[in-house]
């Protein structure tokens, strides 16, 4: 664009056709999905970081021709709680190493996707590091490359450590909505 600027300066076209040039070259940022689901996921998550979340989805399907779905998003402590007591204290396989209040989703900035295939994408396979690294490209957190607990649906937005993230939840520092402040 600034190329341009410096040709219709230069050339002495008017304002009014670089303004339309302008209008014509500008790339709209898209609000939603192909996935209503994933809408609504994204719709819950802390509003800092909705657009990224949004950009990474369609990202995904214009780059790599892939269809993603959030399965997950923000997380109550409650809810939080319920998954790390799963495999501990109540039936069913361990899936989470964070107890209420340790994990992203807590806070509005993680969602677990799953790339979605088979005519009505009813299959789901995990993420792949070609989709991961779209995400660290936009400045996510691919739980794919964790040492130790790997969880590859796993993407955040690592505003602040979860322990700083916990302190101003408990300190009251949120927003209207009650998130917290990044």
């Amino acid at each position: 664009m600034k190329n341009l600027t410096k040709i219709f300066i230069y050339s002495g076209l008017s304002l009014l056709a670089y303004s339309i040039i302008k209008k014509i070259t500008k790339v709209e940022k898209k609000t939603t999905t192909w996935d209503p689901k994933t809408d609504e996921k994204i719709k819950k998550l802390h509003p800092k970081v909705r657009q990224i979340f949004t950009d990474f989805v369609n990202t995904v399907q214009d780059k790599l021709n892939l269809k993603i779905r959030m399965i997950s998003g923000l997380r109550t402590f409650a809810e939080q709680t319920k998954l790390y007591n799963q495999g501990r204290t109540t039936a069913g396989a361990i899936v989470t190493k964070a107890p209420a209040g340790s994990s992203y989703h807590n806070y509005g900035l993680a969602g677990d996707f799953y790339i979605m295939k088979g005519e009505k994408n009813n299959v789901m396979s995990v993420l792949t590091p070609e989709v991961a690294k779209i995400a660290n490209d936009l400045g996510l957190e691919w739980g794919g490359n964790w040492k130790g607990f790997v969880d590859k649906p796993h993407i955040q937005y690592k505003a602040d450590s979860v322990k700083n993230l916990l302190a101003k939840y408990n300190a009251g520092k949120r927003d209207l909505n009650g998130y917290v402040n990044i």
